[in-house]
């Protein structure tokens, strides 16, 4: 709206002002631009009780636009700005504003703003996805005669078999995406490098048929490791973990301090045994389901768990700091909310599954 309201009539003008009077957005910036527009066109012949509404509606939403009037308001408005200023004061004096953007301080040198356009097109999408992935942009163009160990999630999968139809030299260690917890990679990594058997390793040889020697020379030999974080979940029966949703079985959630220490765990290992650049990614497919009491859905427990992830990534690169990160949890699960177009459940109706299109498109800006 804000952006045509130059091109409306008059009479049009005047409808879609008192409309927004009427209605519940919660857009401040349109109610500016509107009451700005007015003033400009009509000036003091349009009523004041009827620009003092506006305001008043304006200020509800946005209060602390106290004290920054001239910032929103030009100095030719139809209400002067001393009285403006009167006007605004009264409206939140019921306000405590404690907010920093009162303070009129220049933005600190190299501050980035959150800005991000609505985007509404793939070629668009694109060039979002370039500026979001920074210097993990073509990570592996020129590494023909290089090996490259992916694992984690389904998203490791997928990155692994774009790199391998580029002609990369690939191996992929595919942890399913419900357990593929901290908690849960570290039990697998503790086997393969230094020979503890636990309940999960043990699981994942029977089920799965695992050579541990052999993964452990694939490691040994990754040029590249890139590690997909999954969630912050692992099952308990009997006071020991598994990797079995039986009858008994509880779901038990990391903590903070517990997923850190884990997440260290795993790359120091990775430090120790193998010569290869760590990369790490926070998978951004969700969580197939939840049980427990601590949420109240698994839109809830999927948000706490990959944020939890996010978080704790952030502290471990202090430790490690050559850890490359790559943003592809940003880019599929933040970006959307700018995004006209959905980017999951458009291909085969599942709700967890990203859109072939974006996938493709974030992988090849990926693998360069």
């Amino acid at each position: 709206m804000a952006a045509s309201i130059r091109d409306l009539s008059d009479a049009k003008l005047v409808e879609v002002y008192n409309s927004y009077l009427k209605s519940d957005t919660s857009n401040w910036t349109i109610g500016v631009g509107l009451l700005r527009e007015i003033s400009q066109r009509f000036g003091n012949r349009f009523g004041r009780a009827s620009y003092l509404e506006g305001i008043s509606r304006v200020v509800a939403i946005k209060p602390s636009l106290r004290g920054r009037e001239e910032k929103f308001f030009p100095p030719d408005f139809a209400i002067p700005l001393p009285e403006l200023k009167v006007v605004v004061s009264d409206l939140t004096k019921d306000v405590c504003l404690a907010a920093l953007e009162n303070i009129n301080l220049q933005p600190l040198r190299g501050t980035m703003r959150y800005e991000p356009p609505i985007v509404s097109d793939l070629a668009q999408y694109g060039r979002q996805v370039e500026l979001l992935l920074g210097d993990s942009k073509g990570l592996f163009k020129s590494m023909e005669s290089q090996r490259l160990l992916t694992f984690g999630s389904c998203f490791a999968v997928n990155l692994g078999r774009l790199l391998r139809d580029k002609g990369r030299s690939v191996y992929t260690l595919v942890i399913a995406e419900d357990v593929n917890s901290s908690f849960n990679n570290l039990q697998l990594l503790k086997r393969v490098f230094l020979g503890e058997a636990t309940p999960v390793s043990e699981e994942l040889s029977i089920i799965s048929g695992l050579d541990y020697e052999s993964l452990r020379q694939e490691f040994l030999h990754a040029s590249d490791i890139i590690f997909t974080l999954g969630n912050i979940f692992h099952l308990e029966l009997d006071g020991c973990s598994t990797l079995l949703a039986t009858d008994g079985a509880t779901l038990v959630a990391e903590t903070i301090d517990q997923t850190v220490s884990y997440l260290n765990e795993i790359f120091g290992l990775l430090h120790r045994f193998t010569k290869a650049t760590i990369l790490a990614s926070v998978s951004p497919v969700p969580i197939s389901g939840y049980r427990g009491a601590d949420f109240a859905s698994a839109i809830e427990a999927d948000c706490a768990s990959k944020s939890q992830l996010r978080a704790a990534l952030v502290s471990c690169r202090r430790d490690f700091p050559n850890i490359r990160y790559i943003p592809t949890f940003e880019i599929f699960r933040w970006l959307p909310a700018h995004q006209a177009f959905p980017t999951f459940d458009t291909d085969d109706g599942n709700a967890r599954h990203i859109n072939d299109a974006l996938l493709k498109c974030v992988l090849d800006a990926i693998a360069g």
